[in-house]
């Protein structure tokens, strides 16, 4: 898929910087369909905010992050410094992650 490219491409792109990427499956398996998209009718539209406001809540997701980065922590000792990152979906789970612990 193209978000595990851009894992990979972040990853390795820097020769004398190797990062570690985590990508966690905050939806447990259970994306929403895309044939949701575009939601041009009122059923799709629905579907899309129970969604965004149930298993795909910014600020819900967000408050999973700690413990998450505790845990890799704990697992991948060598890791000294964390950031997080995220497009469209993702970018509002790190703007809630923010609001919620800011650094």
């Amino acid at each position: 898929s193209q978000a595990l490219q851009g894992a990979d491409i972040l990853a390795h792109a820097d020769q004398h910087h190797q990062y570690q990427v985590f990508m966690p499956d905050f939806f447990y398996g259970k994306p929403i369909h895309p044939s949701i998209f575009p939601p041009d009718n009122e059923e799709k539209k629905k579907q899309l905010g129970d969604f965004f406001a149930g298993p795909a809540s910014p600020p819900d997701t967000a408050k999973k992050v700690p413990d998450l980065v505790q845990k890799l922590g704990d697992k991948y000792t060598g890791v000294k410094k964390w950031a997080s990152l995220g497009m469209c979906w993702g970018g509002k789970v790190c703007l809630s992650l923010q609001i919620q612990s800011p650094p």
